[in-house]
């Protein structure tokens, strides 16, 4: 008999990023199937068809809500973003983690965002507290799971690779590029933006008049206020548009548009814009760092991410020179059908028909 999937569905409602569309997915693969998915949230919540229960502080929630909710309710529980409650009802239950990565064991430098804050020192809490009770493991990269292995101890049979998923379908490339460099960041150290603010601002001047730098996800006003300092401070600020938050479709458009697309991250779990980008056939300069290379292989021309001078001149070479990135373009369509969603939807089917 299949048992009802309940899930924890707080960040895959509202504005949500990576992580909420990695759950979502999964959630109607399993309800296309016939699996009985219920998505749960935090006290107060009113999305349709989502059940709310107790406390409305999420991290109360997780921790007491939840096990609570588990003893009157059986089924199996997936807890899609890094955490669980440190004391889980396993009777009658099966409990799934989904473990990411392991970016917020890093050292990479204190946030200024408050909530970024708070998240990373709960996660360094509760993560090393639970995953040894876990032996069902789900993570998105061959490199996460090397990662939670090495970190951890954690036997390999209890971890399962299942990638993020993109629709396959390319948009219309005859879009006119037009001239701006597209870069998806965020709060934390690990994204980098600021190399590429170095390197651009090392860029020959007639390169720098031409193209502007348009930078999507940095929703903290101070963390956007300090990097308007660093680029007022190398001359570049008139050059740099901080973006707001942003639809999908109007995501798509920047993707569409941008002459390049530059990744700086010097660790990810997976790295969706990556996919992002080789689906819409943007030219890709990324980090050669962590899971990158094996989430674009061959798309990609790499970059040391603690070497503005070296991306600044492979920015100058692609520029200058788009057609060297045609050959690119062509193997990231390959690529892209390992993240398919036909063969992601076969690998979740695979692994909730085992257990």
């Amino acid at each position: 008999m299949v048992r009802n999937i309940y899930y924890d569905a707080n960040f895959s409602i509202g504005k949500f990023r990576g992580m909420g569309k990695y759950i979502n997915y999964m959630r109607q693969v399993l309800s296309n199937e016939g699996y009985q998915v219920m998505p749960i949230v935090k006290g107060g919540e009113k999305e349709l068809g989502y059940t709310s229960i107790g406390l409305r502080n999420y991290i109360l929630w997780e921790q007491i809500s939840v096990p609570t909710f588990q003893k009157r309710n059986k089924g199996i529980y997936i807890f899609p973003y890094n955490t669980a409650p440190l004391y889980r009802v396993n009777e009658g239950n099966i409990n799934v983690l989904v473990v990411h990565d392991l970016i917020f064991m890093e050292n990479f430098g204190d946030s200024k965002s408050l909530r970024q804050k708070i998240g990373k020192a709960y996660r360094r809490f509760i993560v090393p507290r639970i995953i040894h009770q876990f032996d069902h493991i789900i993570t998105v990269s061959e490199y996460s799971k090397s990662k939670i292995i090495d970190r951890f101890n954690i036997s390999e049979d209890k971890i399962t690779v299942i990638p993020n998923s993109i629709e396959p379908k390319f948009l219309d490339v005859k879009m006119h590029r037009e001239k701006y460099i597209f870069h998806l960041g965020g709060e934390p150290d690990y994204k980098n933006t600021k190399v590429l603010l170095k390197g651009f601002a090392l860029l020959p001047t007639e390169i720098r008049e031409q193209y502007s730098v348009k930078i999507l996800g940095i929703r903290d006003s101070s963390v956007v206020r300090s990097y308007q300092k660093i680029c007022a401070d190398l001359g570049i600020l008139k050059s740099v548009e901080f973006l707001g938050y942003q639809t999908d479709d109007e995501v798509e458009k920047l993707y569409s548009k941008a002459s390049l697309f530059v990744f700086t991250s010097i660790e990810e779990g997976f790295g969706i814009p990556l996919i992002e980008a080789m689906r819409h056939k943007t030219p890709l300069l990324s980090s050669s760092s962590s899971c990158l290379p094996e989430i674009a292989g061959d798309a990609a021309i790499y970059f040391n991410p603690y070497d503005e001078r070296d991306l600044a001149t492979k920015m100058e070479s692609i520029l200058r020179d788009p057609s060297q990135m045609d050959s690119r373009i062509n193997k990231g369509e390959m690529q892209l059908n390992r993240f398919s969603r036909e063969v992601v939807k076969e690998k979740i089917l695979r692994y909730f028909s085992n257990l």
